[in-house]
């Protein structure tokens, strides 16, 4: 039966149809924004995925400052492990001094 008719049918009756909230949308942040005003103030982390000619992975770990738009962080691997991952964050905190106010992550769900 239909969720619309099943309500209707509740309203008729009397009884109290459940109020509909909206699913959360992916891509919603809660937290408000940060303005990026200066450097070292967001930087901003991202991972693709591609894949070569004959059909073999390949993952991509980007980060870069928002407000300059310098690219921090380019690892290219067909496998990158957390281990590796963290060893390259920690080389980046390490040349930048101070981290940044916010670090964000982007993530993309299908």
């Amino acid at each position: 039966m239909n969720k619309k008719r099943l309500h209707r049918l509740w309203r008729e009756e009397g009884l109290r149809a459940r109020a509909h909230s909206p699913r959360k949308r992916a891509g919603c942040s809660t937290t408000p924004l940060v303005d990026t005003n200066a450097p070292k103030v967001v930087w901003a982390s991202d991972f693709q995925f591609d894949a070569t000619v004959d059909g073999r992975a390949v993952k991509i770990a980007s980060m870069l400052d928002e407000h300059t738009r310098e690219s921090l962080l380019h690892l290219v691997e067909r496998s990158i492990t957390a281990e590796r991952l963290l060893a390259e964050l920690q080389q980046v905190f390490t040349a930048r001094g101070a981290p940044p106010k916010v670090l964000r992550m982007t993530t993309v769900l299908k």
